[in-house]
């Protein structure tokens, strides 16, 4: 292997390596992804730019309605911050279910993004929060885009060459939130199935849902299906049977012909009964 390393410690010195790079340039924070990948792949004449010294990506803070993530801002750091407890409590969750204590101090929230991996943990509570990613390229050009614009499949986005993720901006949630994901372990594994759900609910009523999967096909999508038939529905009207059934009924229509749809049937069932419970506390006697 013969790969440049650069390490960039300010965004001048960043930008300046961006205007130089090309089809062979990769991006490292964390790197947990990367490396691995690097083994798979021919490397000779690979550039890395590791960003995890620039302290200007590394944040995370409130306005108003919205909260900023620096893109180099890293799991645990997501899972611990008082401002995510308090008001988007599933991204915690998703950030803490993701691999081990050490993977977590080092995978940063904009390497999980830029990976695109369809069974990402982060994904689905950040489509759930209508993330737009603010994207930073040459000639210090900058673009926001959407999440869901930005996914275009599993392991696939819409990056371009020589452009970078610099920050995450979220939509507060509501009060109701909930993420789930299905594993072959309980811990430090990669999810076979995961969910995130933001709901308002006023007076026993849904008015407002975002129902999102992962690893349920080639990108994390969010379930119009579901949301429709939940809108509106009174809480302590809301018959479980029905509500399982419209979960697996999107999950025959997301994979009709996988073999894996078998047991994603079975395992969305689960996620759907947690949702329910969590639902059902929050009926007004």
């Amino acid at each position: 292997m013969r790969e440049k390393l650069l390490t960039p410690e300010t965004v001048e010195e960043l930008q300046k390596a961006l205007d130089k790079s090309d089809k062979n340039t990769k991006f490292i924070s964390g790197g947990t992804d990367m490396i691995l990948n690097l083994k798979k792949m021919e490397s000779d004449g690979i550039t890395l730019i590791d960003l995890s010294r620039i302290k200007e990506f590394k944040y995370i803070m409130e306005k108003d309605d919205e909260i900023f993530i620096g893109a180099c801002t890293t799991l645990s750091e997501i899972s611990e911050n008082s401002i995510i407890k308090k008001h988007a409590s599933f991204l915690a969750k998703a950030a803490d279910s993701v691999g081990s204590t050490q993977i977590r101090n080092v995978a940063t929230i904009g390497g999980n993004i830029a990976n695109s991996f369809a069974g990402a943990d982060l994904i689905p509570p950040l489509i759930a929060m209508e993330a737009k990613l603010v994207l930073l390229g040459k000639s210090e050009v900058k673009r926001i885009i959407k999440i869901k614009d930005f996914l275009l499949g599993n392991r696939k986005n819409s990056l371009d060459t020589g452009e970078i993720m610099t920050e995450i901006i979220l939509r507060k949630p509501y009060k109701i939130q909930y993420f789930g994901k299905i594993g072959s372990r309980s811990r430090v594994t990669i999810s076979k199935l995961n969910m995130a759900a933001n709901i308002l609910v006023e007076d026993n009523e849904i008015k407002f849902s975002k129902i999102v999967f992962g690893s349920l096909g080639g990108t994390a999508f969010e379930s119009t299906k579901i949301v429709s038939f939940i809108k509106g529905k009174r809480l302590d009207k809301l018959n479980l049977d029905e509500f399982e059934k419209v979960f697996v009924e999107q999950v025959d229509e997301a994979i009709p012909e996988r073999s894996s749809r078998i047991y994603k049937r079975e395992a969305v069932i689960s996620l759907a009964r947690e949702l329910y419970g969590i639902l059902q506390m929050e009926v007004e006697v």
